[in-house]
Formats: structure tokens, sequence, C-alpha cells
């Protein structure tokens, strides 16, 4: 690891600023892969499924009660 990084102070600092920004992309790629796969596991178990019915209930009245005043119009 030492010699790498000896290599790399070695190099032009604008090649530098590129592998930088690289390896951020590459990392926050990984940890967004990892985030998003873990989504599907969180949100499949059944007491999250009633935690969800159950915030999305006033959203659900209001959507009805929107309707029907369009409805009567």
């Amino acid at each position: 690891m030492k010699t790498i990084i000896h290599k790399l102070k070695q190099k032009p600092e604008a090649v530098r600023k590129q592998i930088v920004f690289a390896t951020t992309i590459l990392l926050t790629a990984i940890i967004t892969v990892f985030w998003i796969a873990s989504l599907g596991n969180h949100f499949s178990t059944p007491v999250t499924q009633s935690k969800l019915a159950d915030d999305l209930k006033p959203f659900n009245m209001l959507k009805d009660n929107l309707s029907n005043v369009n409805a009567t119009k």
C-alpha cells in the first residue's frame, strides 16, 4: 500500500485529481447498489407493509375526498 501511495504522490496533480474523482464515483456507486439492494429486504417484511399501509391512509382519504369534489362538479 505504501508503494502505491508513493507512486501516486509522484504523479502530477491533475492525474491525482482524476484518480480521486474516479475512486469517489466508484465507491458511491458501490454504496448506492448495496443500499438499493437492502431496500427490497426492508420493504418486503410484513411489519413494514402494515406500517406503510397505515402511513398511507391519510393520503388515501385525501385522494377520495378530492375525487368526490371533482365528481360533484
